[in-house]
């Protein structure tokens, strides 16, 4: 195989392997200075960094030198940031801003006076450098950036942890007013892909009326049929039978049943006239 070809092919093996395992500690250069402020005595301060993008936590090793003139003030990262990383702020302050009552807790704690003023420059691990004339040292106002607009301070942490600082002269104790801690908007709204609707219908089915057809009225008619007694008309005085007398004294004998009974027999006997 030619030498030339070789070492191109070695070279290209070289530089994938390069790019294979060099993401790991790299990936750090996308954080911007957005803030820097400074009371008057420079004991509180902080540079606040912002990034729109992801997987920039790779911070160990890395630097903050602020420099004025020939002198030179360096904050190396003891370790990386919190992740993930896109829209994120980081907040790195002296220890005289952490002691603020109220005051949000800083990422990383810079020394008092890391800061100069005026005529200085902060530089972020050499991907992002701010020059600037004076930083204003009022205790209120603070260098906004890209654009090094001069309006209140506004410093915020890597967990949306946002106030304000007052530090004005004339011999006030500096103070801190926390504002309300950004709420997290979700992105997306999840919303059920289906609708299990257990709404099963029973359908009772009533039991049979069962009719009942009462028996027949049987109707018993019984007829008695009674013979009155004989009437007896009470006059006050002794009975009066209404029969006729009794023939010659024959009790039970009624003279007109008698004459029937003869009538009848006269029928029989010589055919009726």
């Amino acid at each position: 195989m030619p030498l030339k070809k070789s070492a191109h092919l070695l070279a290209t093996a070289i530089l994938a392997c390069t790019l294979s395992i060099a993401p790991a500690h790299a990936v750090f250069h996308l954080w911007d200075i957005s803030e820097i402020y400074t009371n008057a005595d420079g004991t509180i301060q902080y540079i606040e960094l912002f990034t729109t993008s992801n997987s920039q936590q790779f911070l160990t090793d890395h630097d903050i030198k602020a420099t004025q003139g020939g002198e030179t003030n360096t904050f190396i990262f003891p370790s990386d940031s919190g992740s993930p990383t896109a829209n994120q702020h980081l907040l790195i302050a002296t220890s005289g801003f952490s002691a603020l009552p109220g005051a949000v807790t800083p990422d990383f704690i810079l020394p008092d006076g890391f800061l100069f003023t005026p005529n200085g420059t902060v530089d972020f691990a050499g991907v992002d450098s701010q020059t600037y004339a004076t930083i204003p040292t009022d205790g209120v106002m603070s260098l906004h950036y890209p654009g090094g607009t001069v309006s209140a301070n506004s410093p915020t942490n890597f967990a949306g942890d946002v106030g304000s600082i007052d530090a004005g002269g004339g011999g006030e104790t500096p103070t801190f007013t926390p504002t309300s801690t950004p709420t997290d908007t979700p992105t997306a709204t999840e919303t059920p892909t289906s609708t299990d609707t257990e709404m099963a219908t029973e359908t009772f089915t009533a039991t049979p009326t069962e009719t009942f057809t009462a028996s027949p009225t049987e109707t018993a008619t019984l007829t008695e049929t009674e013979t009155p007694s004989p009437t007896e008309t009470d006059s006050g005085t002794t009975p009066t039978n209404t029969r006729s007398a009794d023939i010659d004294g024959i009790p039970g004998v009624d003279a007109r049943d008698l004459i029937l009974f003869l009538e009848e027999w006269r029928k029989q006997a010589f055919g009726a006239k």
